[in-house]
C-alpha cells in the first residue's frame, strides 16, 4: 500500500444560483415599474425635470442631478444627452450596486414621492389623456385610428395581439372599420369607470411607452 497522498477528489460545492436570479428579476421588475411611474409624459425615457420630481422635500437637488447624469451617461463614454433610458436606469442602479435594505428604501421612496404628488395635483383630466393618447396613436393623422394602429397598445405576443383586434371590433361601434377619436375615448372612460386615478395614469402611461416604441 503506498503513502502517498490520495488522488480521490472531493465532492465540488454547487453552489444554487436560482436565488440570485430570482433576486435580480425581482430587483428589475421593480426598477421598471419605479422608471414608468417616473416618466410622468410616457415618451419612453426620464428627463431631468422627472428626475427631480422623486425628490423629497429638502433632498439635495444637485446631487440628484449629477446622479441623474452618471446614470444618462454610464453606458458609454459619450456626454449626458439629458434623457434617461429604461437600460441606462437597470444598468446604472446595478452598477451602484446598493445594498437590498437600501434598495428597497429608495425605490419605496421614489414611489412615495410620486404618489403624493399625484394626490396634490387633483384628480386627472382623463379624457384628456386619452385624446393625447390618441394623437400619439394617429400616426397618418387623419383623425382615425385604423387597427393597425390601435394595435401598437398591444403587449408582446400573438395572444396579445388577438385580444387587441378584438377590442377594436368593440370600440368600432359603426363598424366603418375604424375609430373615431370620439369611439375611443367614450369605450375607455366606461371600463375605467371604477379604476382608480392613479391605475389610471398608470396604465395611461404604459399604453404611451408602448405607442412611442412602436414609432
Amino acid at each position: 500500500m503506498g503513502c502517498g497522498a490520495s488522488t480521490a477528489k472531493a465532492p465540488s460545492r454547487q453552489v444554487d444560483v436560482a436565488p440570485i436570479s430570482a433576486k435580480k428579476a425581482a430587483q428589475a421588475a421593480r426598477l421598471t415599474e419605479v422608471f414608468h411611474a417616473m416618466d410622468a409624459d410616457g415618451d419612453g425615457s426620464v428627463n431631468l425635470n422627472e428626475f427631480l420630481a422623486t425628490a423629497k422635500a429638502g433632498e439635495d437637488r444637485v446631487e440628484l442631478t449629477m446622479l441623474f447624469h452618471f446614470l444618462d451617461g454610464n453606458l458609454s463614454d459619450a456626454s449626458s444627452e439629458g434623457k434617461l433610458t429604461l437600460d441606462e436606469w437597470l444598468k446604472g442602479i446595478e452598477t451602484l450596486n446598493p445594498s437590498d435594505s437600501d434598495f428597497k428604501k429608495q425605490m419605496d421612496s421614489i414611489m412615495d414621492v410620486l404618489a403624493k404628488t399625484h394626490e396634490s395635483a387633483g384628480p386627472i383630466d382623463r379624457e384628456l389623456v386619452l385624446k393625447d393618447l390618441f394623437g400619439k396613436l394617429d400616426v397618418d393623422g387623419d383623425g382615425k385610428l385604423q387597427q393597425s394602429e390601435f394595435t401598437r397598445l398591444a403587449g408582446p405576443g400573438t395572444a396579445a395581439m388577438a385580444m387587441q383586434e378584438a377590442i377594436f371590433g368593440m370600440v368600432d361601434e359603426n363598424s366603418d372599420g375604424s375609430l373615431s377619436l370620439e369611439e375611443f375615448v367614450k369605450f375607455n372612460l366606461e371600463m375605467a369607470a371604477k379604476t382608480s386615478d392613479a391605475d389610471f395614469d398608470k396604465q395611461a402611461q404604459h399604453w404611451a411607452t408602448l405607442a412611442a416604441a412602436s414609432n
